[in-house]
């Protein structure tokens, strides 16, 4: 598909601002509260692995247009990661475990397949890896109060300009990992609003449904 360079050059410049913008209400939240629940540490050791790993691409690639958005991305998954370290039972371990581990992945990609490779693997496949393990505990945390929903709306908004972008410059890898990532920003989205919705319901209501259907409400009902 074609489209206007300058449109395509904007929505660059958007999913460029929505990437790094992404994460300022979830480090705001998680340095202010304190509270880890329904955060991943894994998702944050994952952002600082992959835009680590970004950030080296942009220089020997010689990409100076990947270096902002990935600079300041590792920042805010730095200060997340520094604050994870600050709270007891925050999962920091996990967090380096995971960074490390896909660090040495991306180098021995790199030293095998070539940088270009490197590149071609994070723009697609890990973009969408990203964000699993979040998905992943918005569905098996009970308590969701931890997480920031305008991260990750803003996350849907940029994972969409990117598989959009993907299509209209038939990148299969912008493709995959923009649908992927949109995927997995809305199973958050969702969790949170259902988690939200259930807690809405007041105790009284619960308390009344309960006792009118017990046994002793039901023999005392009869006539």
């Amino acid at each position: 598909m074609n489209f206007v360079p300058s449109t395509l050059t904007m929505l660059l410049i958007v999913a460029n601002v929505f990437g790094v913008g992404m994460l300022v209400p979830q480090a705001r939240r998680l340095a202010r509260t304190k509270r880890v629940a329904g955060v991943s540490p894994r998702w944050i050791g994952l952002g600082v692995g992959i835009n680590t790993g970004w950030l080296a691409y942009g220089f020997l690639a010689d990409l100076p247009g990947l270096l902002p958005v990935s600079a300041g991305a590792l920042a805010l998954y730095g200060w997340m990661l520094i604050t994870l370290a600050r709270i007891p039972n925050g999962g920091t371990a996990e967090a380096v475990a995971t960074a490390v581990a896909l660090l040495v992945l991306l180098a021995a990609i790199a030293l095998t397949a070539g940088i270009p490779a490197m590149g071609v693997i994070g723009l697609g496949f890990l973009y969408t890896v990203q964000f699993v393990p979040a998905a992943r505990e918005s569905f098996t945390s009970i308590d969701l109060s931890g997480i920031a929903p305008t991260t990750w709306a803003m996350a849907l908004i940029e994972a969409a300009i990117w598989a959009f972008y993907g299509v209209s410059t038939s990148d299969v890898g912008l493709l995959i990992g923009g649908i992927g990532a949109s995927v997995m920003s809305s199973i958050v989205l969702f969790n949170v609003y259902r988690r939200a919705t259930i807690q809405l319901v007041p105790d009284s209501v619960v308390s009344i449904k309960t006792t009118s259907s017990s046994p002793a409400a039901t023999s005392a009902n009869r006539p």
